[in-house]
């Protein structure tokens, strides 16, 4: 097992987080990549696996393919100048999701996925740039990366046979990483990773929503509340001098609706819960453990319930007024307060000893509440 030297994490939040590239040498100590090219190779053939297939150099050009792949397809490659790329990897096999943990100074609702690929020498997926932060951890072999950290560097795409890649790479500082040392990348710095040798890099996406997500959201909310939502009201209004135009009184009473619609803040959270918690598509229904390791009264004090890596999971504290809300794929519960204890433990890690929240079971809402969230394969018993 790999050992950490722990992230600095107040100074790295300060300082980098999404402000600047950072490298961490040796941040996974004696890190041995748990998964070799060909096991994830073998984890391309199966056709509810997100994966690809990138060949080429940006002097000879790019060709994409899409999984699911065939044996024949991996026996085809070429020697050299191939990547094959798998996403969510820890959630088709969650005994890899322990890697996350190393990532806990960051609440695990921005965590997206762990992307794993293998590169044969001179791999690469041409020089861009991501939307979203990302650890890149060097699994085994050596991959050279350049960047370009200035922050007028120009970010023009062109389309690539199905690649989004830079128009124009200039880079200005580049690395040798070897396993066991990890990358962060901020959104929008343009990189580029080639491979020295055979080599595996893991990448720790993370992930935000969309403002037009949690609007949409809030939206969805007021259509479903029990109430309608409100209409547009113009009370005391003037009388029209023109029957098209949208005048001044009418512009100014609609700001003011929607002013003070988005002044109520438990609308607000809610609609976040629910956007920071929308689940993966192909990750929508998720599969419970075995029917004997679900039920309460069969757990023991040496059991672990682990959070179930294909589970988007955020919690609303209460806020004096209104209970605590857990959200789970996007569904808010709300928690009795006999229960938020409970909680509270469960989800502070993705691993939790039963022994630890044993005393916490006394009452009826919170060994309910704990059974509905193993029935629904939200959390699973080890």
């Amino acid at each position: 097992m790999a050992q950490l030297d722990a992230i600095p994490w107040e100074s790295f939040l300060r300082d980098d987080w999404q402000q600047r590239p950072r490298l961490f040498r040796q941040l996974l100590k004696d890190f041995e990549a748990p998964l070799s090219g060909e096991e994830l190779a073998g984890l391309a053939l199966e056709s509810d696996v997100e994966s690809r297939l990138v060949l080429g150099t940006p002097e000879r050009g790019w060709r994409v393919r899409h999984g699911p792949f065939t044996e024949a397809d991996f026996h085809e490659t070429p020697d050299a100048d191939w990547t094959l790329l798998v996403q969510d990897v820890e959630k088709h096999l969650p005994d890899l999701a322990w890697l996350v943990d190393f990532f806990e100074g960051l609440p695990a609702w921005r965590f997206d996925d762990l992307m794993v690929s293998y590169a044969a020498p001179g791999g690469s997926v041409g020089p861009h740039v991501d939307a979203y932060d990302v650890f890149l951890l060097q699994g085994s072999g050596r991959r050279h990366w350049w960047i370009d950290n200035r922050p007028d560097a120009p970010r023009g795409e062109t389309d690539a046979n199905g690649l989004r890649l830079l128009s124009s790479f200039t880079p200005n500082q580049d690395w040798i990483l070897e396993p066991g040392d990890v990358l962060y990348l901020p959104p929008g710095v343009p990189h580029h990773g080639v491979a020295l040798e055979a080599c595996t890099t893991w990448s720790i996406g993370l992930r935000a929503p969309g403002i037009t997500d949690i609007l949409a959201e809030l939206i969805e909310d007021l259509e479903a509340g029990p109430d309608a939502p409100p209409l547009l009201s113009d009370p005391q209004r003037q009388m029209a001098s023109h029957p098209l135009e949208i005048d001044a009184g009418s512009r100014r009473r609609a700001r003011e609706q929607l002013r003070n619609l988005l002044q109520d803040d438990r609308l607000l959270d809610r609609a976040l819960g629910r956007a920071l918690s929308a689940p993966k598509p192909g990750f929508l229904d998720l599969e419970p453990g075995p029917g004997e390791h679900r039920k309460l009264n069969t757990l023991t004090r040496d059991d672990a319930l682990e959070r179930n890596p294909a589970a988007r999971v955020a919690l609303l504290p209460a806020d004096g007024v209104q209970p605590a809300v857990l959200y789970l794929n996007g569904q808010g519960m709300d928690i009795p307060a006999a229960a938020q204890p409970l909680i509270e433990a469960l989800t502070r890690h993705r691993l939790t000893h039963v022994e630890t929240i044993l005393p916490l079971l006394s009452d009826i809402q919170s060994r309910t509440l704990l059974q509905d969230l193993l029935d629904g394969g939200y959390w699973k018993a080890l």
